[in-house]
């Protein structure tokens, strides 16, 4: 009995070590894309000269607001340019685009909110001169620089191969002879100003610089583009 069971136990491993076996391999990609999407509200900005005290000291304030929002995985810089210059309906005479500025809002805090909601807050919002203004230009001009993190921050570069996404708006003039939120959403708002000489803006006040009555029209582009690392 005891050979037997001897035996037994030594023929029994050699058995568990000739079982056949194969292996393959697969591949798992995941490639990462940039989500990079502006929405505007398409409301054209129209500044209507009809006192000295507007000729002498421009315009500015709640009457000349354009909400927005950035959708985003990446950083990004929000710019913008003068397509065309200021031009009056003549065909010919022109006002210098650096008569216009604008001041940028950030709000993430209203990334669930309505549009009609935003509207109401950015009436609100304060509108500050100097620095915070930036002139506008037929070249184009950073607005905005938004990062994910403050250890990412880059020098901007306009890369035209990144995600880029556009949008445009109307600013029209008539003389007279007398916003990081946890769902990569970014509101924001532009306060418009025309002939406050603030910050880089043109120094001579519109009374100043001898300009042909009528309507002159610019169509403004604006552009949110990734920061590339």
């Amino acid at each position: 009995m005891p050979r037997t069971v001897l035996l037994f136990l030594l023929l029994f491993p050699f058995r568990l070590f000739a079982q056949v076996e194969d292996t393959e391999m697969i591949t798992i990609t995941c490639n990462l894309h940039s989500v990079l999407i502006m929405d505007l509200e398409n409301n054209n900005i129209q500044f209507e000269f009809t006192s000295t005290d507007e000729y002498v000291n421009g315009l500015k304030g709640t009457d000349f607001v354009s909400n927005g929002k950035v959708i985003s995985t990446t950083d990004w810089a929000l710019s913008y340019r003068a397509m065309t210059p200021l031009t009056h309906e003549d065909g010919v005479s022109t006002i210098p685009s650096n008569n216009i500025g604008v001041k940028v809002q950030m709000d993430n805090q209203q990334s669930t909110t309505s549009r009609r909601s935003r509207r109401s807050l950015a009436s609100f919002a304060p509108i500050e001169s100097g620095s915070d203004i930036v002139p506008l230009s037929t070249s184009e001009t950073v607005l905005h620089k938004h990062v994910i993190a403050a250890s990412k921050i880059q020098p901007a570069m306009m890369m035209m191969s990144a995600p880029t996404a556009y949008a445009k708006s109307t600013t029209t003039t008539t003389t007279s002879s007398s916003s990081t939120s946890t769902k990569g959403e970014h509101d924001f708002s532009l306060f418009w100003q025309m002939g406050t000489r603030s910050g880089g803006m043109n120094g001579k006040s519109l009374k100043d610089q001898n300009l042909k009555k009528g309507v002159y029209t610019a169509e403004v582009e604006l552009r949110v583009t990734e920061l590339m690392k």
